[in-house]
């Protein structure tokens, strides 16, 4: 489970002869979006990898373009969450790995921005703070400050509690 967005790499390399699985999960206020995967063809002697979207109980093969493909970009998947993408592969020949990325999101957010307090059974306690150093951060209020005799920043610090 991801707590905040960005980029997701699957990847599966060479190894034993049995099969090879990566996979990540999105959670429902999440989405993603296949943004990479180069794999354009079939592997001498064999067939390439698969990348399969398990949602609502249902397994879709994605499709990859073929490397005979007028359209040799990514197709344009979007998926909200909750769902499963997978790669996988019944056997890597050696020194052979496959990948795709997808972006997650939402995306974190810098410090000025809006902080999101997950979904679960945890509490998570939320405190605005002050510096006037970057260094040393006391707890402060909601409030109209100033005239300041020096810069204060500020920044909201979160912490999951048992």
């Amino acid at each position: 489970m991801l707590s905040q967005g960005g980029v997701v790499t699957l990847w599966i390399q060479s190894g034993p002869p049995a099969g090879y699985t990566n996979e990540v999960s999105i959670e429902p206020y999440e989405t993603a979006e296949l943004i990479s995967w180069p794999y354009v063809g079939l592997s001498p002697g064999g067939s390439g990898p698969n990348l399969e979207l398990i949602k609502n109980g249902v397994t879709t093969p994605l499709r990859a373009p073929s490397s005979t493909s007028p359209y040799p970009n990514v197709p344009r998947y979007v998926i909200q969450g909750p769902a499963t993408f997978r790669l996988s592969r019944e056997r890597t020949p050696d020194n052979e790995g496959y990948f795709a990325s997808l972006l997650i999101t939402p995306e974190a957010f810098p410090p000025d921005r809006t902080l999101i307090a997950l979904p679960g059974t945890n509490q998570t306690s939320i405190t605005l703070e002050c510096s006037t150093n970057l260094l040393d951060w006391s707890s402060t209020t909601n409030g109209v400050y100033g005239p300041m005799p020096q810069a204060k920043f500020f920044r909201i610090k979160a912490e999951r509690l048992p």
